[in-house]
């Protein structure tokens, strides 16, 4: 929900069924209330801050919830509850309150919570022992209310009556004092120790020992894939170096198992739906489309993990500095868990990883491609006679014929027709027509140094591309040969870089032959070809 009076850190979220909005502002370091917060009923959630007074302010006529459990609560001024006539849940739980004022007995709450709380057994808090019998059955944490008087801790509702009472000399409330204080200091450190290294703790005991019972999480059947890693090819070897930790979970990468021939967009779209997490590496060459869409196909999952996305900034820059979305910058700001210079960070990345209940896993990085398209691969025309058609230039004829399409054959047994086949004396336009209508992929080979395509070739192109954006599917297989480092004068086939997959063949690079071939076999249909009419213009 975007509203100009929600505090910028802090998300707001409109209940339609209850009409309420609910004002999350847990955790994000806030000293003192928000000043404004959107109109009517409101949720207000402050856990986890650092807020060290309860004043009034008037928005607080409309709060239905007010939680600030964990802040630095030591005062919560008199006239604080006086109008809250819609308050029903309050939690000032874990805290460093001594004192509650009067006018909490002029609320009508179905919960409160004011347990962890040093409050003093005095002769100023009988009135509340006695509030609370009245309102014992919305007093929750009953047990862990307790009272201080000089220096003895005990449950606030099994203290005597007689017992408060005020200090009668100075010495003796001045020693109960000190001694309390260093008990509370002492107790503080510890608890300050325990919590800011918590989560150390919890992922060394799962490294060292596999025990892992904590922040237990339920994922849908669909979500396959542990996670997908989004980046730009330059930190291929960064990504793959820096991930061998997640060796024992389904792992999807960009330049690996996003399909060739399908669009960018359409890749992370289906990635994104079937993945427990989603990781983004922000760099200085990364192209905006993919943050932008990353993050537009994510938005639909936070509703039940606001952690989905995972942001890791790899440049010199602040996230403020790039031109992408506005909403990207702010879940980076805000809800940015797992910190990337934690020197644990891909220790604690697997250990987010492995919260999954009932884990459901696809076989390893081996047909994540086939899972993500599965529905679309499984679709054809009727007409189909071939698998696919390669196109070329004159100079690539060698390698198209020769290795292209004879290794094709060789290991699927693919139908795959040529541009060298068109019968002499054929009508070459119409030709081109026919062969791409009959033919589920359109396989066209460029070369490393060229920068325009013949008009011939252009015609292929853009025929092949109307047909892949008609079909919403990968008919147009763009194969490059050697590394692509050039660009392209020619607007449509340089946007095709941009916004498509497509695959790179180095020759004699054991690692990439392995890898093209693999790729190039998931990006073909493999549903058997429906028999459709030969062409008679192409030559066998």
């Amino acid at each position: 929900m975007h509203d100009t009076n929600c505090p910028i850190e802090c998300a707001c979220f409109f209940r339609y069924n209850q009409s309420i909005t609910i004002v999350d502002c847990r955790g994000v370091n806030l000293s003192s209330l928000p000043d404004s917060v959107p109109p009517g009923l409101i949720d207000l959630w402050l856990q986890n801050n650092n807020i060290s007074m309860l004043n009034f302010r008037p928005y607080f006529k409309k709060v239905r919830q007010l939680y600030m459990s964990s802040n630095r609560l030591r005062v919560i001024t008199y006239n604080v509850f006086s109008e809250m006539k819609k308050l029903k849940f309050l939690k000032v739980d874990r805290n460093f309150l001594s004192y509650l004022p009067k006018t909490i007995t002029s609320l009508n709450l179905d919960e409160i919570y004011i347990d962890h709380n040093p409050l003093l057994c005095d002769c100023n808090s009988l009135w509340l022992k006695y509030w609370m019998f009245d309102n014992i059955l919305v007093l929750k944490q009953l047990d862990d209310i307790t009272c201080r008087s000089f220096n003895r801790i005990e449950k606030f509702l099994q203290v005597p009556n007689e017992k408060f009472t005020c200090a009668k000399t100075f010495a003796k409330s001045f020693v109960a004092e000190i001694v309390g204080t260093l008990v509370g200091i002492a107790a503080m450190c510890l608890i300050t120790i325990a919590i800011v290294f918590r989560q150390s703790i919890r992922v060394l005991l799962y490294f060292k020992f596999g025990f892992h019972t904590f922040d237990r999480q339920f994922f849908e059947e669909y979500e396959t894939i542990d996670i997908t890693f989004v980046y730009s090819k330059m930190y291929e070897d960064f990504i793959k170096k820096k991930s061998k930790v997640l060796e024992k979970f389904v792992v999807c990468y960009s330049t690996e198992h996003f399909v060739p021939g399908y669009a960018l967009d359409t890749n992370i779209r289906n990635a994104v739906h079937h993945s427990k997490y989603v990781f983004i590496l922000v760099t200085d060459d990364v192209e905006t489309n993919i943050i932008n869409s990353t993050y537009a196909a994510c938005e639909q999952k936070f509703e039940k993990r606001i952690d989905f996305l995972l942001g890791f900034l790899n440049t010199n820059r602040s996230i403020d500095e790039f031109e992408i979305s506005d909403g990207f910058k702010r879940y980076f700001k805000l809800h940015q868990t797992l910190k990337p210079n934690n020197m644990l960070f891909w220790e604690n990345l697997s250990y987010k990883l492995a919260s999954s209940r009932d884990r459901i896993g696809i076989e390893l990085n081996h047909n994540i491609e086939e899972h993500l398209f599965c529905e679309s691969n499984g679709t054809e025309s009727n007409t189909a006679a071939y698998d696919g058609f390669v196109c070329y230039m004159e100079e690539e004829q060698t390698y198209s014929e020769e290795v292209l399409k004879k290794k094709l054959k060789e290991i699927t047994n693919y139908e795959i027709i040529s541009i060298h086949q068109i019968a002499s004396g054929q009508a070459w336009f119409p030709s081109i027509e026919k062969c791409i209508e009959k033919s589920r992929h359109t396989i066209f080979v460029v070369s490393n140094n060229f920068t325009e395509l013949q008009s011939e070739l252009k015609y292929v192109f853009e025929m092949a591309q109307n047909k892949t954006n008609n079909n919403h599917d990968n008919h147009l297989i763009i194969v490059f040969r050697g590394k692509k480092t050039i660009k392209f004068s020619e607007k449509n086939f340089g946007n095709y870089f941009q916004k498509f997959v497509f695959l790179e063949h180095v020759e004699g690079d054991e690692a990439n032959e392995v890898e093209f071939w693999r790729r190039m076999k998931a990006a073909l249909k493999s549903k058997r070809l429906a028999n459709g009419a030969p062409l008679e213009c192409i030559q066998k």
